[in-house]
């Protein structure tokens, strides 16, 4: 119902919102508003810091590096040491931050192949020591199942509500 409007109009939307900070905690502490935060806060998908991912790191180099050469960039390749030294990085600035360090390398480097010496990040002393993969990186099969998972929590097993939750079919839940 538009403001100072007494006609109601029927939406068909679905709001995907983003935070990063605990916005629970936030309401607990009173800065982010309870209402808004029951609005919004029907399915949370939790996504880990690239840190926590490095896993990703190989393949999102390669979907970046595949990215900005259709966008015009020069056709180059990244070399196994340059994707060793991504992967001992700390990422603060998550996955943007490897994306404007893959195109700025792409822009500066001199060769075909990217080297550790044409990345813009720290090398040598790090923060933490290299970590082997543990996981597979997360798919959106996973974030599925997991977004159905939960909503099955919430709904205790309910399908029907669940699948209302999460704005699909029961026989789409079901699939």
């Amino acid at each position: 119902k538009p403001v100072g409007s007494s006609k109601i109009h029927p939406v068909d939307i679905r709001i995907i919102a983003a935070a990063n900070s605990n916005l629970a905690e936030a309401v607990k502490k009173g800065t982010f508003r309870q209402d808004l935060y029951y609005r919004l806060n029907t399915v949370t998908i939790y996504a880990p810091p690239l840190r926590e991912r490095l896993c990703d790191i190989p393949l999102l180099c390669t979907h970046f590096t595949a990215k900005l050469i259709g966008e015009g960039y020069p056709r180059k390749s990244i070399s196994p040491e340059a994707i060793a030294a991504l992967c001992n990085f700390n990422w603060p600035g998550n996955v943007r931050e490897l994306e404007n360090v893959i195109r700025r390398a792409l822009t500066l480097s001199k060769g075909d192949q990217i080297s550790p010496e044409d990345l813009s990040i720290p090398t040598g002393e790090t923060d933490h020591a290299p970590r082997p993969c543990k996981t597979e990186p997360a798919s959106m099969a996973f974030h599925e199942k997991e977004a159905i998972r939960k909503a099955l929590n919430h709904t205790t097993g309910n399908r029907r509500a669940a699948a209302k939750l999460l704005g699909i079919s029961e026989a789409t839940l079901y699939r």
